[in-house]
């Protein structure tokens, strides 16, 4: 959002689509599993989805 560059938002959109296969990932290795409960701080989806939803929204206002 700091360049307004279309080209910078596109490589933040990727990397956001890198973030979304990371999530879904870790989430399928945490379901129906018991880990010590640093393990699921260490890997917060919420925040992780969060961060994903504002890497789409501010890159599609740039990537026109």
């Amino acid at each position: 959002s700091q360049t307004k560059q279309a080209a910078h938002a596109r490589l933040a959109l990727k990397a956001a689509d890198d973030l979304e296969q990371f999530h879904k990932e870790v989430g399928s290795m945490l379901d129906d599993k018991f880990y010590p409960h640093y393990m699921y701080r260490a890997f917060d989806l919420q925040r992780l989805g969060l961060l994903i939803a504002d890497i789409r929204r501010i890159g599609n206002s740039l990537s026109v």
